[in-house]
């Protein structure tokens, strides 16, 4: 540590002390030099030394810290690395560290944990150069050299995208944002140019055919290009080529065939008759779109699905279309995870449930003279429907509240008859409750099915 360190740093430094986990992972990238008490081969240690060396230098390369081309340097570290995890004697290594240290954070687990996270902790800093780099597909080439499975690389290109989604992400809402603003002409120049270079990375890192979120991401883009070519062609003196360069940027990164379709048949009203169709904000209209997404459903297209799905979210005037595209969205992407879309769990709605479920107690506990047996039989049946309704993502937000606004007219008319003194037959109390809480949940759940 040097004299004149930061409290920050020393701080930063005793933290480091103190997490065994931390400092037994770091002598991993470090050099082992000549062995002691290990009983380690000689040749272990210097193959280890070897790959820790040549990742060093590869990295280094790549920052230029070094005059040294890098790939040679990348191929000879995966390579050292590949011969150092294949050796028996490494794992062993690492069982005798966690003895030596004996510290009780440490176990026979932590060296399992370590060899299935190694891969890609041995990727990790290609990844952060590959992020940032402007040639990302060269890095991404190195990647599954690390011994990672196809998981971790494909894990591993995601990331280093990350920041490219994000980029890309926000400026398609500024440009969505500028329509609003009734700037065309700006949004027209701006996506010109600056879309092509976002798209074109991800394609080359992650690629539309192998990554869902790239599809998706570049299929709004298409989505979005044909509605700026629309509006800028809308308004007075938008020059014609760029009319031209805007709709043929949409044709260039539509797979979709419906919406080439529509990006064509605009273009050709834009250019050819010296007018528009009115805006299409979608292949052919939201209701197409759902059309369109339940047929890929049903096909097992799940990926294509979700784009489609993702278009409603982007164009989508009515928040209902937008929610329902969200949560399908969640259930399809739990289909392709493999089993059952898990539950949709809500605070809010799980709370609506319980004080539905509450007011009906409620109402059998003070209207009977003997509660019991029918809260039991009633109320169980009922919590279960309530808590089914309030976790099922194709509910929508107005049930529960509506389910209330019945309990609460319901309940209002007995008691108020009860306050008269006029007595209220028990079956009345009773019927009251079951179509309250047991009838009232499945009927929602059976209409909201069939829509």
């Amino acid at each position: 540590m040097p004299a004149d360190a930061t409290q920050e740093e020393i701080r930063a430094a005793f933290d480091a002390l103190g997490n065994i986990e931390h400092r037994f992972v770091d002598e991993l990238f470090w050099t082992w030099g000549t062995p002691e008490d290990c009983g380690c081969p000689p040749q272990l240690h210097h193959k280890h030394d070897l790959a820790v060396a040549a990742h060093a230098a590869a990295l280094e390369a790549e920052t230029e810290q070094t005059e040294d081309h890098p790939a040679p340097l990348w191929d000879e570290a995966a390579r050292s690395w590949a011969v150092t995890l294949s050796s028996e004697a490494f794992w062993g290594h690492l069982a005798h560290r966690v003895k030596s240290l004996g510290d009780p954070r440490l176990d026979e687990s932590t060296v399992d944990v370590i060899r299935s996270a190694l891969p890609g902790a041995l990727v990790a800093p290609l990844v952060a150069l590959t992020a940032e780099s402007s040639e990302p597909h060269r890095l991404a080439r190195y990647l599954p050299l690390f011994g990672g499975d196809k998981h971790t690389v494909a894990d591993a290109r995601s990331e280093a995208a990350e920041p490219t989604y994000l980029r890309l992400e926000n400026l398609l809402k500024e440009l969505r944002k500028l329509l609003d603003e009734g700037k065309a002409r700006t949004a027209a120049e701006r996506a010109l140019a600056e879309l092509p270079v976002p798209l074109d990375r991800l394609e080359n890192l992650v690629p539309s055919k192998d990554f869902r979120r790239t599809a998706s991401v570049t299929e709004l883009a298409a989505v979005a290009l044909n509605n700026i070519g629309v509006a800028l062609a809308d308004s007075a003196g938008a020059p014609h080529r760029l009319v031209k360069d805007v709709f043929a940027l949409a044709k260039r990164y539509t797979t979709d065939p419906d919406t080439l379709a529509t990006v064509e048949r605009n273009q050709q009203g834009a250019l050819g008759a010296g007018r528009v169709n009115a805006p299409v904000n979608a292949p052919v209209d939201v209701g197409q779109l759902w059309n369109t997404a339940t047929g890929y459903i049903k096909r097992g297209r799940y990926s294509d699905a979700t784009r489609v799905l993702n278009t409603i979210i982007e164009i989508a005037l009515r928040s209902e279309d937008r929610e329902q595209a969200s949560r399908m969205i969640v259930q399809i992407r739990q289909l392709q995870d493999g089993g059952p879309p898990r539950r949709y769990v809500s605070a809010p709605r799980v709370f609506l449930a319980l004080l539905h479920v509450a007011f009906g107690v409620t109402l059998l506990a003070t209207l009977l003279t003997s509660p019991l047996l029918p809260v039991f039989l009633i109320g169980v049946p009922g919590l279960v429907g309530a808590l089914g309704l309030a976790t099922n993502a194709s509910v929508g937000r107005g049930r529960l509240p509506a389910l209330l606004v019945t309990d609460a007219v319901a309940g209002l008319v007995l008691w108020l008859v009860d306050s008269t003194g006029t007595p209220i037959p028990a079956w009345i109390t009773v019927v009251t409750a079951v179509l309250l809480l047991v009838v009232g949940t499945v009927r929602v759940r059976t209409e909201r099915t069939r829509a």
